[in-house]
């Protein structure tokens, strides 16, 4: 039943088109081809933008916090070589190095806090990481103070070993965490761009099967309008051949509501008409040639009759003949 429907449905959607105005086809057609290329165009921007909006997406959460690390790696790398120079220099210049030492330690967090700001709140093994790194540069703050007070103590030689036995511990670790987020970004960032690659080369295949099935309607939209106009006038042709050749008993079989059917109306009327008007002439002529064939009788009929005076008069003028001589 669905497809009987169907089917009727498509007959009823071929007769409305068949009846449409050749202007009306044309301009059918063209909107639809504009459509697809609206279509295939349309696919394209939202594809590119879906691309775009996932490199963004990679240089924001990503690339941008590969920046941040680097500066907090190379003024954690500045505070420690300070903090070397405040203990081997017991000069004037300490308090030089303290003043530099609080320079980095503000770019620092300046930069941890706006990395923070990038992690996603889903992101938990990210968060961990941060959160260690966080930590271990607290210790090592705290530290850096004790380090501070054995300075202003001129207490150089205490200094000194705390640098080596407590500082040469956390340290290292500070950097490892560093470390480990630069390591993590760049893995998320490799990881994602091989997803916007997949996604480009996707968007690419799809792009071409449209482009390529865009084009198969529109090839097929062009036979298809063409043979609606062709098909009728090439019967219309055929029709005019015949009627050329004085066959007038055809059938053009076009019943549309656009010009060729109109068209093709006004010759099965103008075939109708010539039919009834030869009809008309051949009636006339069967007329004329019966009447013809009366007045040939009436004619014999009249000789016949002439004929039977003549010899009427000729037994009169005997018989007159006969008495005169007795």
């Amino acid at each position: 039943m669905v497809t009987y429907n169907n089917r009727i449905k498509g007959e009823g959607l071929m007769k409305w088109f068949n009846n449409l105005k050749i202007s009306a086809k044309l301009l059918t057609g063209f909107f639809l081809v504009a459509l697809l290329a609206g279509t295939v165009g349309l696919i394209g921007i939202v594809n590119m933008n879906n691309i775009n909006v996932s490199y963004t997406k990679v240089y924001r959460e990503n690339t941008v916090p590969l920046g941040y690390l680097e500066e907090v790696s190379a003024n954690f790398l500045r505070t420690r070589i300070q903090l070397l120079y405040s203990v081997i220099d017991t000069g004037a210049n300490t308090g030089k190095y303290w003043e530099k030492i609080k320079g980095y330690d503000s770019e620092i967090s300046s930069n941890l806090q706006k990395y923070e700001n990038l992690i996603l709140s889903e992101d938990e093994g990210e968060r961990k990481v941060f959160d260690d790194l966080k930590a271990l540069k607290s210790t090592f703050d705290q530290q850096k103070e004790v380090l501070i007070k054995y300075s202003q103590a001129d207490q150089d030689e205490q200094a000194f070993t705390y640098i080596q036995n407590e500082i040469g511990k956390v340290a290292p670790k500070v950097d490892e965490a560093i470390s480990n987020l630069y390591k993590l970004n760049l893995s998320q960032a490799k990881s994602r761009t091989d997803e916007n690659n997949a996604s480009a080369s996707s968007s690419t295949l799809m792009m071409i099967v449209v482009v390529i099935a865009a084009v198969i309607m529109a090839v097929v939209l062009g036979i298809f309008i063409s043979r609606t106009v062709s098909k009728p006038i090439g019967i219309l042709v055929t029709a005019a051949g015949k009627m050329a050749e004085g066959d007038l008993n055809i059938d053009i079989g076009i019943d549309t509501r656009d010009e060729i059917g109109i068209l093709a109306k006004s010759f099965s009327n103008m075939t109708d008409n010539m039919n009834e008007v030869l009809s008309n002439i051949s009636a006339s002529a069967e007329q004329v040639a019966a009447g013809s064939r009366q007045v040939s009788e009436s004619s014999q009929a009249l000789s016949q009759g002439s004929t039977e005076q003549a010899a009427s008069i000729e037994e009169v003028t005997s018989s007159i003949e006969q008495i005169s001589s007795q």
